[in-house]
């Protein structure tokens, strides 16, 4: 039987093994994961940044991104923060809006970030210059993707096109959801209506895909989708069912014929499949 010396040592021992358990799962759960879900941090969607090709610069402190554990871009607006200034960006740095209440007539404006991850060596949309100059501010519109220098801000028109992709994009503001309360804190939102933007073409694409399937390519595809297109037409199927996926794909206007694209393996591809069949979704065309 243990005595009470004994216990005088074996419990700051046991105490500090449960702390450093603890802390240990802390820094997984927060420092050592690829992928922080809109709702986990706050309203961004953020993940790890991982390619050491791109240049980085924080939206918050304005600091350059050194590829450490604790750096995060989010894959719907492009945002960079370490995770330190991911509160601030949270707080006070807005992201795509899967839906405004705004009239489907009325022109959207260019959402703006600063510190941008670049998707390529991008040019100033105004001079033509380069945008990834060392210790300057540049800026890219989360929609249409077009880049510009501080300077050169308050020369571009304030409406956005939506860009090289538009005709494959559903506009924020063609979008109705409904909400619903999902328990005493949170409410779930649904989409009702998708209004035709009456642009020429226009194939919206849908994609779907599992970021937990195979050897994680999926999650990289869906993060890249996020960036082009409304947040909404990228469903991770680890998430949600093919059936709530594709409903709201009944919901778009019979002038725009919707194309649905399947990142994942040949089972996420039979299972999409098989929803559509049973849905009896028209695919003739």
């Amino acid at each position: 039987m243990l005595q009470l010396e004994d216990l005088q040592f074996v419990w700051p021992v046991f105490l500090a093994f449960s702390l450093l358990l603890v802390s240990k799962h802390l820094y997984q759960k927060f420092y050592q994961r690829d992928h922080l879900p809109k709702g986990t941090l706050g309203n961004h969607n953020w993940t790890r940044i991982t390619d050491v090709s791109k240049v980085c610069q924080c939206s918050v402190c304005e600091m350059l991104l050194m590829n450490n554990l604790n750096e995060y871009y989010c894959d719907c607006c492009g945002v960079c923060a370490d995770l330190k200034c991911i509160p601030g960006a949270n707080a006070n740095i807005k992201c795509k809006q899967i839906s405004v209440t705004q009239d489907k007539q009325t022109a959207m404006k260019h959402l703006w970030t600063k510190g941008y991850m670049l998707l390529e060596t991008s040019l100033c949309d105004v001079c033509e210059e380069e945008c990834d100059v060392p210790n300057q501010i540049d800026f890219q519109c989360a929609w249409c993707l077009r880049t510009v220098h501080t300077d050169c801000k308050p020369k571009i028109a304030e409406v956005c096109d939506f860009g090289p992709y538009k005709k494959f994009v559903i506009p924020p503001n063609c979008v109705t959801l409904e909400t619903k309360r999902a328990g005493v804190r949170f409410r779930k939102s649904h989409v009702i209506t998708i209004h035709d933007p009456g642009w020429t073409p226009w194939t919206p694409l849908i994609v779907l895909g599992n970021r937990k399937s195979g050897n994680g390519d999926g999650s990289h595809v869906l993060s890249t989708f996020r960036r082009l297109l409304n947040p909404l037409q990228v469903v991770d199927l680890a998430d949600k069912s093919p059936e709530e996926a594709l409903h709201w794909v009944t919901l778009v206007p019979s002038r725009g014929q919707s194309l649905i694209l399947a990142a994942g393996g040949d089972g996420t591809a039979a299972w999409i499949l098989n929803t559509i069949h049973s849905m009896k979704m028209d695919v003739s065309q």
